[in-house]
């Protein structure tokens, strides 16, 4: 209102009208004589300050208060950003927002998501209170609605709706059932063993393109499935496979097999899947590779059958990720979560130094492990003891004595210039628990990819190790049982060139 008056009162600027405004000024407000152009009746003011409240309304709806680009809540102005600039920057977020029991994350998308839950079950409710037009939208909805919630119905059910999917799972025999009822459930509810979908072309969006990607994993991360710390969720997991096996039909004399095999699957497969750290390299996840490429690279799928399931038709090229061919050259790391010693701290369980060892020495890197000394100077025996295990573990499992290609007979083929065959037999049926590859590095870095085959019998073999890089040492961990096993060298940039293989087990 003010801003609107002197505006007008700016506009209007001869000297009478100057005079008159001087003049009649009176302990901060306006007053006009009757012979003043600015002179109004009581009515007319009315008008006046009706009409300026009318148009600061209109202002104000024309231009409605805009949230601010930086929301200074979410901040924690009590941390320094250069001590913690995660905290500095979310910690009014954390506070104001703590993470609730049942998510893994919790964010405004996360906010979003379950306000439009929300919204939608309240809709829905409200349809089910209405009349609806037989056989319009509403009505469908409303009764597809009523029927998720008739616990009685779906109880006394039971199995039987989805029995002959059940059956037909188990059912499968061989590599052509198994790839239709892999596409089948692609198209419909879930991702197994991998994932295939068109999404816009990353160097290209004015065009789609046929993405292949990894597998969706139950649990979600691979961690809960790798990290030695992460067992008693793996064990409420298994508890969890138990009753939706009961719950599906399956013998009770089948479901301890039946839950054994899932997350034997499960954890090979999370195993190969990317970290989320190696997620967040994106040229890693475009690689182009013509059709007949793509399918000969990864020829455990029958291709045809699963393009005729998906109904996907004709293309050139499949986009996929590739991990990099890339090992760091030290890893540092700490025998307890922190770096210094913490007297509340224990050192990290045998399992997870394991797991640092096979990832860091096992991966052509150098391991650097810190032991914080206490105050006195010492290391604490809880450390000292975990290292004694360590070593012990690393001598036992490492020695020259488990290793398998002392008596084992190995024949070598030339495949192409880049591409070796080493067919290896012990001469009775072995447990393997890990392989050490080893190149000449001397010659340089060649290697960069290769397998680990097995034989079935019956003419069948299985391919079920594949890896990128060797270089100065990389250590895999097959745990498998065979008679017999192949080491192919499928891909290299010169003449590969093999230091040592060594087979280690029992």
């Amino acid at each position: 209102m003010s801003s609107w008056r002197a505006k007008s009162f700016r506009a209007l600027r001869p000297s009478a009208t100057n005079r008159a405004y001087r003049n009649n000024y009176n302990g901060g407000d306006f007053r006009f004589s009757r012979k003043s152009p600015f002179y109004q009746t009581p009515n007319d003011m009315k008008k006046i300050i009706l009409f300026a409240t009318t148009m600061a309304c209109m202002t104000a709806c024309q231009n409605p208060p805009k949230p601010p680009a930086i929301d200074m809540a979410n901040f924690d102005l009590s941390i320094a950003p250069n001590a913690d600039f995660y905290e500095y920057a979310t910690g009014g977020w954390q506070k104001n927002n703590p993470l609730k029991p049942e998510y893994a994350r919790y964010g405004s998308f996360d906010i979003l998501r379950d306000n439009n839950e929300k919204r939608i079950n309240e809709l829905f409710s409200g349809m089910t209170q209405q009349k609806a037009e037989p056989g319009s939208v509403k009505q469908k909805i409303s009764d597809l609605y009523k029927m998720g919630l008739d616990s009685v119905r779906l109880n006394a059910e039971g199995a039987a709706p989805i029995k002959a999917a059940v059956d037909g799972i188990l059912a499968i025999g061989d590599r052509s059932q198994l790839t239709a009822a892999v596409a089948r459930l692609h198209s419909s509810i879930a991702n197994p063993f991998f994932g295939v979908g068109v999404q816009s072309d990353l160097m290209n969006s004015d065009i789609n393109a046929l993405y292949a990607s990894q597998p969706d994993l139950i649990m979600g991360d691979r961690d809960y499935y790798l990290d030695p710390e992460n067992e008693s969720i793996r064990t409420a997991y298994k508890e969890y496979l138990g009753k939706i096996f009961r719950l599906s039909g399956v013998p009770e004399a089948d479901i301890d097999k039946a839950v054994a095999g899932v997350l034997s699957i499960e954890t090979k497969l999370a195993e190969k899947n990317w970290s989320s750290v190696e997620l967040r390299n994106i040229p890693a996840m475009y690689n182009p590779t013509k059709k007949a490429d793509f399918e000969k690279a990864y020829d455990a799928i029958d291709w045809a059958e699963y393009y005729k399931t998906m109904g996907i038709g004709d293309f050139e090229q499949m986009i996929y990720s590739k991990k990099p061919v890339f090992a760091p050259a030290e890893v540092d790391t700490s025998i307890r979560p922190g770096w210094f010693f913490h007297p509340e701290q224990a050192p990290h369980s045998l399992e997870h130094l394991q797991n640092v060892y096979l990832n860091s020495v096992g991966r052509n890197a150098c391991l650097n492990l810190n032991i914080p000394p206490m105050p006195n100077g010492r290391f604490h025996p809880d450390d000292v003891m975990r290292l004694h295990e360590f070593g012990s573990w690393i001598q036992n499992t490492f020695s020259e004595d488990k290793n398998l290609m002392r008596g084992a007979e190995v024949n070598v083929t030339a495949l192409s210039e880049t591409q070796r065959l080493y067919d290896i037999h012990f001469g009775e049926k072995k447990k393997i628990t890990y392989a050490e590859l080893c190149e000449d590095i001397s010659q340089g870095q060649r290697v960069s990819s290769f397998a680990f085959v097995k034989d079935l019998g019956h003419d069948l073999v299985q391919r079920f190790y594949d890896d990128t890089t060797i270089g100065h040492k990389k250590i895999c961990k097959l745990d498998t049982e065979t008679d017999a096993l192949k080491f192919l060298i499928t891909g290299a940039r010169d003449v590969p060139l093999l230091k040592s293989i060594r087979i280690f087990g029992e």
